[in-house]
């Protein structure tokens, strides 16, 4: 992708949403106050807050199609912290 965001806003694929269902098959809705996940694709030049790659943990985001891909821009207010697995 070739695409890189101004000012405070980093391009983040979300991750896939893992529905819950119920032992009766009922799939329950995602709560609209829990955090989303995704990674990192680009970020504005100087931002500190996560590099590309980061898995991130945000409260709210745009949605947009940039160069054919379903991608989110996530305001750095927006970020809730950055996911490391140090294994």
């Amino acid at each position: 992708m070739n695409f890189k965001p101004t000012n405070d806003r980093v391009t983040v694929r979300p991750d896939e949403k893992a529905e819950r269902t119920t032992a009766t098959g009922i799939v329950l809705a995602e709560s609209s106050e829990s955090f989303k996940t995704g990674t990192v694709l680009a970020t504005p030049d100087g931002f500190e807050s996560a590099r590309p790659g980061d898995r991130i943990a945000y409260s709210s985001h745009f949605e947009a199609t940039v160069c054919g891909q379903r991608v989110f821009l996530v305001a750095k207010d927006a970020i809730v912290g950055v996911i490391r697995d140090d294994g």
